[in-house]
Order: structure tokens, then sequence, then C-alpha cells
């Protein structure tokens, strides 16, 4: 039996429904190409992000200030992952999973 997980004051039953929940945001705006600016999505992204940075002790190089939906690299191929800007206009790339994986390694 899976191990329920809270991230971002959300509790789930799983990593897998957490990773689900969190993939629908990111497929939603892969096929609109929006840019996730403001609302609940950016809300509950940001706050993932930032979770994610202080359980991996990762430096937040600005303020998130907006997520978009995008291909990243993997080890052999690509994937679509998410795109975090910040107001200095540097970008990284995020992986919902990585940060999943990182918070219940943390809390679990």
């Amino acid at each position: 039996m899976a191990n329920p997980l809270t991230v971002v004051n959300m509790t789930f039953p799983s990593q897998k429904a957490a990773e689900k929940f969190f993939y629908q945001i990111r497929d939603d705006n892969w096929s609109s190409k929006a840019i996730i600016l403001e609302g609940q999505s950016f809300k509950l992204l940001c706050t993932l992000y930032e979770e994610y940075c202080r359980c991996t002790n990762w430096p937040l190089t600005g303020r998130p200030i907006s997520f978009r939906a995008k291909h990243i690299g993997r080890q052999g191929g690509t994937t679509v992952g998410f795109g975090v800007k910040f107001d200095n206009g540097t970008e990284v790339e995020f992986s919902v999973r990585k940060a999943i994986q990182a918070i219940a390694s943390q809390y679990g």
C-alpha cells in the first residue's frame, strides 16, 4: 500500500497520484502553449518548486514569475516538463517527478 503524501498543502494517496495531479496542469498548458503567470496553477507550481528547492538545498536564483510546459532533456531523449522563469530573466527546467520524489524523501 502506498504512503499518503502532502504536497502544497494537498494530501495525495501516493506519489503517483501527486504526479498525476501536476501532470494534468502540465498537459493542459502544453496543448495551449500557455504561460502560467497567475491563478491557482501558478500558486501550486510556485509552492511545489520552492519546496523542492528547500528539500534539495537548491538556491533560488530569483523570484519565480512564470511557468510553462516545455521539452526538457533527459538521458536518452526528452520529456515534457516545466520551465520556470525568474524575475531576473533566467529560466531553468523543472521536473514534477523529481520535485515530488524529493519532497517525499524529506518528509516521508
